[in-house]
């Protein structure tokens, strides 16, 4: 391009961008004395909303109702979005699979710019994200104001690093001031690999709790026994607007795949995980979308599957991988930092170079060892206890003890 029309591109795309993240998320609230003496547990999280309810999203809010189970207290979920659609389903499943009666669960919708929140002296707030951290900071300060100074500590789950979902900017100084925490503040990491990686980053919280990823409840009486059939098909965890899960990367490995593997067309490719349109690989061989699949169709195309395919830039282990080699599909995935993810499964290929050589490379591993023995992934053996154990949160009594004691303090 010459350089006055790149300039103007330029120029053009951040007009378009809109002003940064932390200008969007970050607001102030209205606080109220709320007198009622009892304990209570708020969810601060940016959204509920269906279309948008991932793993992350379901972990957090189950996570927050079984503490309130284990803690007998109060629980109130505080939506953070603005304009956010007033659709609790999401709630209310979680509520039922824990065994809460949705009734006893409030949901608060924003519905101002400056939301008006009552806050008891025994109130304590839990953080989904770092700006969600970062708006329930003036609610832990009122709590104290309201206790008379005596200050309970606030709870963050933090599900993955994230000032590295931006580039070096003030948004990534903004996220990294809410992973840093303030004040009293107890962490909850999801997955011990995160928990080093954080804490290799200087980061430390008065109590930290780590939640080791399990296989959902949901999909465990859904593992196959070795009777399915398994058809020449890849499972792609595919995600394009999302930059940690490298699907420009992910399409260029399969591209060369195509290019390079005998008998590529005789296999059938599919996309879940989020819409997209269908992405011509070369050779007739095509990547078909189906979105966001339900848990007993995404089991379904599991058992069917042989290879899978997923990739998360990330120290969190991420999920699919794992749900992908303990259904018995011969899977490529990457490593990084303390992440090791060929050691959790006998099924796991994990790379250290994600270029498209690396990967069509892995993938024809793969699909020529189904072709010579197509029950190769269902002998593959797990090597994560903890990911079959059925108990995501092994510390919850732990920490229902130690906040019950801060509050009778």
């Amino acid at each position: 391009m010459p350089r006055r029309l790149r300039a103007a591109v330029i120029a053009a795309r951040g007009a378009l961008e809109g002003p940064p993240q932390e200008n969007r998320t970050l607001h102030d609230y209205a606080v109220t004395a709320d007198p009622d003496p009892r304990p209570r547990l708020n969810l601060v999280i940016p959204t509920i909303d269906p279309a948008v309810a991932f793993g992350g999203v379901t972990t957090g809010i189950e996570l927050f109702l079984r503490l309130a189970q284990a803690t007998d207290a109060g629980a109130r979920v505080m939506v953070d979005d603005h304009g956010a659609i007033a659709d609790r389903s999401v709630v209310d499943g979680a509520c039922r699979r824990v065994g809460l009666d949705p009734a006893a669960v409030e949901v608060m919708w924003r519905v101002a710019d400056v939301p008006e929140v009552p806050v008891r002296a025994r109130d304590v707030f839990v953080g989904y994200n770092w700006w969600t951290v970062l708006n329930l900071q003036s609610l832990v300060a009122a709590q104290a104001a309201v206790a008379g100074g005596r200050a309970l500590p606030y709870l963050y789950i933090c599900q993955d690093f994230e000032p590295a979902f931006y580039p070096y900017s003030s948004t990534h100084l903004v996220a990294w001031r809410g992973m840093n925490g303030f004040g009293d503040w107890w962490a909850i990491y999801n997955s011990g690999e995160l928990a080093r990686y954080v804490a290799a980053m200087g980061i430390s919280s008065a109590e930290t709790f780590v939640i080791e990823p399990t296989l959902s409840g949901s999909l465990r009486p859904l593992l196959p026994d070795g009777s399915e059939r398994r058809r020449r098909r890849m499972l792609v965890y595919g995600r394009p607007g999302v930059a940690r899960n490298c699907f420009p990367a992910v399409v260029a490995g399969l591209r060369r795949w195509a290019e390079s593997y005998p008998g590529a067309a005789e296999w059938e490719l599919v996309s879940a995980g989020a819409a997209h349109k269908p992405v011509a690989l070369g050779n007739g061989v095509e990547l078909r979308a189906v979105g966001k699949l339900s848990l007993q169709d995404y089991a379904a195309m599991l058992r069917e599957s042989a290879v899978g395919l997923s990739l998360m830039a990330s120290p969190h282990p991420s999920y699919p991988p794992l749900e992908m080699a303990h259904f018995g599909l011969l899977t490529v995935t990457n490593d990084y930092a303390f992440k090791s993810m060929a050691a959790a499964h006998d099924n796991l290929t994990a790379l250290d170079d994600i270029r498209p050589a690396s990967i069509a490379a892995a993938l024809s591993t793969q699909c020529a060892a189904f072709e010579r023995d197509p029950a190769i992934g269902t002998r593959g053996r797990s090597h994560r206890a903890s990911y079959l154990s059925g108990e995501p949160y092994p510390f919850l009594g732990e920490m229902a003890e130690k906040l019950r004691a801060r509050w009778a303090g």
